[in-house]
């Protein structure tokens, strides 16, 4: 978990870079003459790298992306539009490097970029897998949220405090999953072609299973998808279709509101946050404080003390 600033002068120092920061194996070549002066900045969240990148000059790149792993890029800034396969791109296109897929594009500086990647174990664990075109044109405020959101996290997070590093991990990955879902959804068209009332009357029996096992267990979606007798891929699938998000998602927004509806409803003296949050399963407290702020708009103690919303 580290916070880093570096000046790279030549394709090796490149090359070893991305190699280590992203799994990426780039292949990079330099079109115009004198040094590359390519500045990187790298934020290394537990799993999920962020890479801030200001470049000069003419730069070739022909990059392939680690099996597993997920890379999302798009500009900034740039004097001139990057050329992708041969084409120019828009300020609202991004692109994402895929498995198998070797990417080749154009970068004519200045420009200023950001990359988001993410582990192959992170990955597994959100059930993420895309598919489609590598290039997307998205909306601008789905990449400007995606790209405050990263500098939000590289100015907040406290890289002593592993709670406040998997806080804005986590708020990373929640915009970069808006961000990714022309890739989800064809994805999930590719791998199944289930109706939609299958799928709402699968997350019924997901809810049953919650309830029936209380929200104080850890999420596992293993367990979950061997208690509706579907594999894995399908419990990820069903959610993502049918409400946008992932079940480890939706089952922390479970537990949200069952924390709400008890800080609202009648509580005794020996009740206090503490003892429900922990009640309800929540390990690190000062993490489902923000998750809850951001959510309701108020603190826990609000609602507790009934001054808030």
């Amino acid at each position: 978990m580290t916070l880093e600033t570096l000046r790279l002068r030549d394709a090796e120092e490149i090359e070893t870079f991305y190699t280590g920061t992203t799994g990426m194996q780039p292949g990079f070549l330099q079109l115009s003459a004198g040094r590359v002066d390519l500045h990187a900045c790298s934020l290394d969240l537990a799993g999920v790298s962020i890479v801030w990148v200001e470049l000069n000059g003419r730069t070739y790149w022909r990059d392939e992306q680690e099996p597993g792993t997920i890379q999302f890029g798009f500009a900034i800034d740039a004097s001139h539009s990057p050329v992708v396969r041969g084409s120019e791109i828009g300020r609202d296109q991004a692109m994402v490097w895929i498995p198998g897929q070797e990417m080749e594009y154009l970068l004519k500086g200045p420009v200023r970029t950001v990359e988001i990647g993410v582990s192959s174990i992170l990955v597994d664990e959100l059930g993420w897998r895309i598919a489609g075109d590598p290039l997307r044109d998205l909306p601008a405020a789905c990449l400007e949220s995606l790209a405050d959101t990263c500098r939000l996290a590289a100015s907040n997070v406290n890289l002593d405090d592993l709670g406040s590093v998997l806080f804005w991990r986590d708020a990373v990955l929640d915009s970069l999953e808006r961000a990714l879902q022309p890739w989800i959804n064809d994805a999930t068209l590719a791998a199944e072609d289930g109706c939609g009332s299958r799928y709402v009357a699968m997350l019924k029996r997901a809810d049953e299973y919650f309830e029936q096992h209380g929200y104080s267990m850890q999420f596992d979606a293993d367990r979950l998808a061997a208690s509706l007798g579907v594999p894995r891929r399908t419990v990820f699938h069903a959610y993502r279709q049918v409400l946008g998000l992932g079940p480890r998602r939706y089952f922390e927004l479970k537990r949200l509101h069952e924390l709400r509806r008890r800080l609202r409803g009648p509580v005794s003296e020996q009740d206090n946050i503490t003892s429900i949050a922990t009640d309800l399963g929540f390990a690190d407290l000062g993490r489902m404080a923000a998750r809850y702020r951001a959510l309701f708009g108020e603190n826990p103690r609000d609602t507790l003390r009934g001054t808030g919303a």
